[in-house]
């Protein structure tokens, strides 16, 4: 009778251990989109396109992030101002980034409501970008909060 009543503790303690592990791997959530950027010299600031999107992902669910290692400022389109005709572009106005005002014009080339490749945007500084100073432009998927893709440049 110990040997039937060893097994069974055996028996549940390996249950119990093995409803553990699958409670602390719990569901990951959903998998964080891609986003490969590039950045070039824009006329008047800086122009970042998306060269691929890893899947489709709604204006409304993107923050777009500018950053100086000390300062940051944030815009966040909306989907609906970028639907409607091919090359759709809205402007979600300035945010400060230290002494800088920066503006963000966005550009749906599909006018589709949806970050493709080949979709853009435009930092315009006011004063110039610094040249001594290193900008990082993060893409942000709202739904965890996180990073998509990101670029660095000098201003």
């Amino acid at each position: 009778i110990l040997g039937i009543v060893s097994i069974l503790i055996s028996v549940g303690l390996a249950a119990a251990l093995y409803v553990m592990v699958l409670s602390f791997g719990g569901d990951p959530g959903p998998q964080i989109p891609i986003a490969v950027l590039s950045d070039v010299q824009a006329v008047d600031g800086r122009k970042v396109t998306f060269i691929s999107v890893s899947e489709e992902v709604p204006w409304s669910d993107v923050t777009l992030l500018l950053n100086d290692n000390v300062n940051s400022a944030s815009w966040h389109p909306v989907s609906s101002d970028l639907t409607g005709a091919v090359f759709t572009q809205e402007d979600y106005g300035s945010d400060t980034l230290g002494s800088l005002a920066v503006s963000l014009t966005v550009t749906d080339l599909a006018g589709n409501g949806v970050v493709d490749g080949g979709d853009y945007f435009v930092l315009t500084p006011s004063p110039s970008f610094s040249a001594a100073t290193a900008y990082t432009v993060t893409v942000m998927w709202e739904p965890s909060g996180g990073n998509m893709g990101q670029t660095t440049f000098s201003g």
